[in-house]
C-alpha cells in the first residue's frame, strides 16, 4: 500500500503526507516522500569523457550538486554534431544534464585557486583525465 501514486500525463506527483516521518537532512530530503539519495553531496567533474560525465550526471539525477569544470574553450563535446540544440552538440546533451558548469583557466593561478577551494569543499571528485594533468595542476 502506497502513499506516492504517479499520473504519466502529469509529470508532479501526488505527495500525501505522513504523520510521523523523521529524517536526517543532511544526505537525503524528504518532500512529502519523496527521497533524493544524494542531496548535500557536492561533486566536481573535470573530465574529457564520456564515462565520468555520465557517472556525474547520475549522481546530478540522484540529487547532487553538481559542478563540471570546464576550460575555456568548453567540453569538446559541445562543439560535436550535427545535430545542434543551440550551439550544443547531442552529446555534450546526454551526459551533461543535472550540473552546473563552471569555466576555469588551469594556466591562470586564480583558475588553479578557484580549482583546489572547489576541490577542497567536494565530497567527490570525478575525472577521467589521465593521471599526470590533475597532477600538473
Amino acid at each position: 500500500d502506497s502513499d506516492l501514486t504517479y499520473d504519466f500525463r502529469n509529470p508532479e506527483p501526488y505527495k500525501q503526507p505522513r504523520s510521523s516521518v523523521e529524517t536526517d537532512n543532511s544526505r537525503g530530503s524528504v518532500a512529502g516522500d519523496l527521497v533524493s539519495p544524494l542531496q548535500g553531496l557536492v561533486v566536481v567533474e573535470m573530465a574529457q569523457g564520456i564515462a565520468a560525465s555520465f557517472a556525474a550526471m547520475q549522481m546530478g539525477d540522484l540529487g547532487a550538486e553538481v559542478i563540471k569544470i570546464e576550460s575555456p574553450e568548453g567540453d569538446w563535446s559541445r562543439r560535436e554534431g550535427p545535430p545542434f540544440l543551440g550551439d550544443e552538440g547531442p552529446v555534450f546533451l546526454a551526459v551533461n544534464r543535472s550540473k552546473k558548469s563552471v569555466v576555469l583557466d588551469a594556466s591562470d593561478v586564480r583558475g588553479v585557486e578557484t580549482l583546489k577551494g572547489l576541490i577542497a569543499r567536494a565530497d567527490v571528485f570525478i575525472t577521467d583525465l589521465s593521471p599526470e594533468k590533475p597532477e600538473a595542476l
